[in-house]
Order: C-alpha cells, then structure tokens, then sequence
C-alpha cells in the first residue's frame, strides 16, 4: 500500500481469523464492530492520533459506514481483527471531514467484528 494518489484499492491484513459468521453471506447484515482509526500521513493539523469507536453498529449496504471500511472488513469472521488501509476515493475524498481529517487522506483502521444479527429478533 502506497500513500500517494495513485493508490485507489482497499489494502487488508488479518491479525486474527474469527470463527462462526461471516460478513458478506448475506444482504444488508446487521454489524457491530470495534475499531481504531488513524491518518497514514503526518499532514493532520488537530491533536487526532487515532480514533477510537467502542462499539459501531450498521447495516451492510446502507451507506452508514465508510466505503473502504466496509469493503475491507468483507469476509471477515465473528471475533476477527484486521488492519484496514483506505484510500481516499474510497474513503472521505478531498474534502476536509469534520475539521479533523484532511482533504486527501489515507486512513488505516483496525477493526473487530464483534457480532452480526442472525434473525430480526437479534437485530432489535
């Protein structure tokens, strides 16, 4: 993985292989994930080393997430952790997010899969 312009595909990295279900058996799977975020590059401006989000929950598909995020946590199992490096077509683009994130950047996220709803009942 390349943090330049030129890089435009998700890059990924098990560090540990889950057990059970799967993200991507099925359309529009209830997730929940953990996860930290950083910026790749130095060319942040605000005191954000990394992001951390104890607890994400949204449904494939629905455009909730983070595009690169969620083609790169795709295949993974229930209790697995993988380093996820985005691009920024693939993730905020060239503009600023929020006033943290920079226009242009690369970001790279470490990820669990904590749970996925296997029923309605599951998803309440």
């Amino acid at each position: 993985y390349e943090t330049t312009f030129k890089q435009k595909t998700v890059a990924t990295r098990d560090i540990k292989v889950g057990s059970g279900y799967t993200v991507g058996e099925t359309e529009g799977q209830l997730l929940k994930i953990k996860y930290t975020a950083k910026l790749m590059d130095s060319k942040f401006t605000a005191d954000m080393k990394a992001f951390n989000v104890d607890g994400m929950v949204f449904k494939t598909g629905e455009q909730r997430c983070l595009p690169g995020l969620e083609d790169g946590i795709q295949g993974m199992k229930v209790g697995g952790v993988r380093k996820v490096r985005v691009p920024p077509n693939r993730g905020y683009g060239d503009k600023w997010y929020r006033g943290i994130v920079p226009p242009d950047s690369h970001l790279e996220f470490e990820a669990e899969l904590v749970d996925i709803a296997q029923n309605p009942l599951e998803e309440l």
